[in-house]
């Protein structure tokens, strides 16, 4: 079982943060690219997930730094209905879905999310604005 870490994160109050560990396998595959503009996404988990509601990653195992943050909606099927359109198209080719964890700052703007302690990780603001890249 790996160790798990507390970031410790200075931001607005009441702010919500979201943290992307970026070693972890892709589980949550495309099916079929994802052009500018399409408000789904068709794709391949191989396990259960429960994504309704969720905000995840967007972005290609060879280029992490280049990514977008989707809303799913819901998902029926194979198919994730986005919240907003996508801004930029996505290869089918090694493009994943990555789960993010977030957490909301306290009245003092003092926001904590668990990772793993030996993980690369990005910090992101809710509008996808980078916080820290620690790689």
């Amino acid at each position: 079982m790996p160790d798990i870490y507390w970031l410790r994160i200075s931001c607005n109050p009441h702010e919500k943060i979201f943290a992307m560990e970026k070693e972890q396998e892709p589980t949550i595959r495309l099916l079929e690219k994802g052009g500018k503009g399409d408000t789904s996404l068709k794709i391949y988990k191989d396990r259960k997930w429960q994504l309704d509601g969720t905000v995840m990653v967007l972005c290609s195992k060879d280029n992490q730094d280049d990514f977008e943050m989707v809303h799913v909606q819901n998902m029926e099927n194979d198919t994730c209905t986005l919240s907003e359109p996508l801004k930029k198209e996505h290869k089918k080719i090694k493009t994943a879905l990555y789960p993010l964890m977030h957490g909301t700052a306290d009245a003092q703007g003092i926001c904590e999310i668990a990772v793993r302690s030996q993980a690369d990780y990005l910090l992101l603001k809710a509008d996808g604005q980078i916080l820290e890249n620690n790689h």
